[in-house]
């Protein structure tokens, strides 16, 4: 078993018995920043790529993820967090700010408070039909917000 991560022109050739043994062996690392998946069969070598925990998996290749500046670069686990490089990469270093407007100011949600006795009521039957397992779930659903939005307007009054 590879139990340390190295830096350089290293690798390391394990031999497998199948597919399964082989990502539960990957996957059970604690480093996980780039992984080479080899094969002639490029079906499967994708199927396998897709099932490794790291940052970037180049298939017949040793540095393609890191060597295309447009892909975002860095690993899981104990080989880091986060991403750089590529779209990704900037947006993580950008602070995203979320501004909304509320232009109908005057609408009192029913989420909002005050829950009255009957609000709770509304949104306990609204849950039940949600999670019930009858084909009209949802239009009751529907049926039951509605009738939640009409009491909210007319209790904040």
């Amino acid at each position: 078993m590879v139990t340390e991560e190295t830096f350089g022109p290293v690798i390391p050739v394990l031999s497998f018995r199948d597919e399964t043994e082989v990502l539960r062996r990957a996957n059970a690392s604690p480093f996980g920043l780039t992984a080479s998946v080899w094969s002639h069969d490029l079906e499967r070598a994708e199927r396998v790529a897709r099932q490794l925990r790291c940052g970037g998996v180049a298939i017949n290749n040793v540095m393609a993820t890191e060597a295309t500046p447009a892909l975002p670069f860095g690993g899981v686990g104990e080989s880091g967090v986060g991403r750089w490089r590529g779209a990704a990469g900037l947006r993580g270093f950008c602070n995203a700010t979320s501004v909304v407007i509320d232009k109908d100011g005057t609408k009192k949600e029913p989420n909002w408070y005050p829950y009255t006795a009957r609000k709770y009521r509304q949104f306990s039957e609204m849950t039940t039909a949600l999670f019930t397992d009858s084909p009209a779930r949802l239009a009751r659903f529907a049926a039951l917000g509605t009738r939640l939005e009409r009491y909210s307007q007319k209790a904040k009054r």
